[in-house]
């Protein structure tokens, strides 16, 4: 492998790293919250990417669940 082409590989691999891509192409998705918004979210979400972080508060008091 010539210096060029090792040089092109590891830009497209920077490249893929900084959009968030992994050679599967599917997005990384980190979600915030808490409540029934967060999981409808992420239901949907799921069609989209297998690669899901939910980062869920405990201080959720379901104030607006069931309107």
């Amino acid at each position: 492998m010539t210096g060029r082409n090792l040089r092109m590989r590891r830009l497209s691999r920077a490249g893929a790293a900084l959009s968030g891509r992994r050679r599967g192409g599917q997005p990384k998705v980190v979600a915030l919250g808490g409540g029934m918004g967060l999981s409808a979210s992420l239901a949907a979400l799921r069609r989209i990417t297998g690669d899901l972080t939910a980062v869920v508060t405990v201080a959720d008091d379901g104030g607006s669940s069931g309107r």
